[in-house]
């Protein structure tokens, strides 16, 4: 929501690159965690075809994580 006064952030003619979240991003921000400890992510599809899209279009895309995660590389990976 804008405030009265302000004026609105306009949007770059060109993206070049976009940096996202793993968590909450690709993922609907839940984490299962099994008897053993052992945790898992749901990962969207849909987001996942969006990144994809992005990627066709010329734009870059990059997922930060604050952690080490091996579901976070092979979805990148499997992302492009």
């Amino acid at each position: 929501m804008v405030s009265p006064g302000r004026p609105r952030n306009t949007f770059p003619e060109t993206v070049k690159l976009v940096i996202c979240d793993f968590d909450g991003v690709v993922t609907d921000n839940h984490v299962i965690t099994d008897q053993d400890g052992r945790e898992s992510v749901i990962a969207s599809r849909g987001d996942s075809m969006h990144i994809k899209k992005l990627r066709e279009m010329g734009i870059e895309v990059m997922i930060l994580s604050s952690e080490p995660n091996p579901v976070v590389m092979a979805r990148a990976k499997k992302m492009g």
